[in-house]
């Protein structure tokens, strides 16, 4: 029975004591919310440590775990896609930066990581659009002009 019903059915003093037992169940859920997606960051910071260096399988692994506890952040995704490029598993790479996409459809630096991922594939019709995206997304940066010229000189 949902907390709400349960205080209609009470009168008086006990209406108080269930508003305050709601109030810290309500509390609760948050610093166990707050909690769970903290170690997601935790997880993805020590990824991005570790890439830098150079430890990247340890990367990965962190990736995994932060994104385990927060499948829904598009940072961890695009890092671990970035890790993944790095050791040649572009095909991973490119569904974590299509992840990273699906959570945040302007996330112009997952577009143009999947861009370079599809050139290095030899696909870079493909990687023309994900650059085109991050284009239509941020006019204002050249490096992303600058990786569409040179999957262009690949066609």
């Amino acid at each position: 029975m949902p907390l709400e019903k349960e205080v209609n059915l009470k009168t008086g003093s006990e209406n108080v004591e269930i508003e305050i037992k709601k109030q810290k169940i309500t509390r609760r859920l948050q610093n166990w919310f707050r909690l769970v997606t903290g170690k997601g960051y935790k997880w993805s910071n020590k990824g991005v440590e570790l890439y830098n260096q150079r430890k990247l399988e340890e990367a990965v692994e962190c990736f995994y775990r932060a994104i385990e506890i927060n499948p829904k952040d598009a940072d961890t995704w695009n890092n671990k896609g970035t890790t993944l490029g790095e050791q040649g598993k572009l095909e991973e790479a490119i569904e974590s930066y299509d992840r990273a996409t699906e959570i945040n459809p302007e996330y112009t630096t997952a577009w143009n990581n999947k861009g370079i991922a599809l050139n290095e594939l030899g696909k870079p019709e493909e990687a023309i659009k994900a650059y085109e995206r991050a284009i239509e997304l941020d006019p204002s940066k050249k490096v992303y002009r600058q990786n569409k010229k040179k999957a262009q000189e690949n066609l």
